[in-house]
């Protein structure tokens, strides 16, 4: 996944404007995103048919014409690496939820109400059989999930509610991870050696890597990570490292759908990892070997802080402030707030 521009943050929560001007725009925006998916929907239904697909292709090609932005399923397949194959899969396979002649249309021509693998490699034009491994994008980024693991071929092709929301233009979160973080306030202003270090991770991120923020105020680090984030046109969000799935499979799940959320919701991770044991920063670190979001660690210059330096990521020191920037800082407050800073 590459880090690819977008809007800068407008809220700490992720809520853009609320104006009403602004509302009617996103309303507009994500009809348009709806509109676009029935209609490539449409083709794909054709295709399962065995009808002739150009009048529902000429349709689609309206409706982009119309549309002011890209479709949902254009911005999966540009971020996440689908083949066109794939993006035919999980557009059908979630075909079922957002139009309710599909599953009726697969039931008399792929023997079930759900996609089946079978069905995709006969209907669809493309067809590669590595599709459905564990390295390819429909299933590394659990976009689509097999009902029967054991049973490739036949197994209905189920797609997660996230997806499918959001394949219509419904705007949220990952219902786990939501509950599971919260939103970080983005500071109105930064001195110079605080923009420099903001400038410094967002570099690092279009070069492909998550990054360490370290310092021994926490509260300032974790307001550094958020303007990070919010120039890189992303919302922040802080989660726990204890939150990242201890279980079997270990951080890497959790991790995956970090990165999934990054590319729907537009959302920058900002793992907390100061009271996460060592053995569990070193698991993390691991699983982020060759992660390519926006990520950040954040900790204090603890003792406990010194296992992060065993994770060979980008580390980006925050220092205390010298007391001229802090004295620039609070008049910079002081004057925001309407009151005159002494001299």
């Amino acid at each position: 996944m590459t880090l690819a521009p977008g809007r800068a943050a407008a809220t700490a929560d992720g809520a853009g404007d609320t104006t009403p001007g602004v509302v009617a725009d996103a309303d507009t925006a994500a009809d348009e995103r709806r509109d676009l998916t029935v209609a490539e929907l449409t083709v794909a239904r054709a295709r399962l048919r065995g009808a002739d697909p150009a009048p529902a292709e000429r349709a689609l090609a309206g409706v982009r014409a119309r549309a002011g932005g890209p479709a949902p399923l254009d911005v999966l397949q540009d971020r996440l690496g689908l083949s066109a194959f794939e993006r035919s899969v999980l557009l059908l396979a979630c075909g079922p939820d957002l139009v309710g002649d599909v599953a009726r249309e697969l039931a008399e021509h792929g023997g079930g109400p759900r996609l089946t693998f079978a069905t995709a490699l006969e209907r669809l034009p493309g067809a590669h059989w590595d599709a459905l491994t564990h390295r390819r994008p429909l299933r590394r980024w659990q976009l689509l999930r097999l009902a029967d693991p054991d049973a490739v071929l036949t197994s209905p092709l189920v797609p997660p509610e996230r997806v499918v929301h959001h394949l219509v233009g419904v705007e949220g979160l990952d219902e786990q991870l939501e509950l599971a973080s919260r939103p970080l306030d983005v500071p109105a202003r930064l001195g110079e050696t605080f923009a420099a270090l903001v400038g410094d991770v967002v570099g690092r991120w279009t070069e492909g890597a998550p990054v360490v923020m370290r310092g021994p105020q926490p509260r300032t680090t974790r307001a550094l990570a958020a303007a990070a984030c919010a120039a890189a046109g992303l919302w922040p969000r802080l989660l726990g490292a204890d939150a990242v799935d201890p279980g079997p499979a270990g951080p890497a799940t959790t991790l995956q759908r970090l990165v999934r959320e990054t590319v729907l919701a537009r959302v920058a991770w900002v793992l907390d990892v100061d009271e996460a044991a060592p053995r569990a920063v070193a698991e993390l670190g691991r699983a982020l070997a060759g992660t390519e979001a926006p990520i950040l660690l954040v900790a204090s210059t603890r003792p406990g802080g010194a296992a992060l330096d065993a994770l060979g990521l980008p580390v980006v020191e925050v220092p205390r402030l010298g007391a001229g920037e802090r004295r620039a800082a609070l008049a910079g407050a002081l004057a925001d707030a309407g009151a005159a800073a002494p001299d």
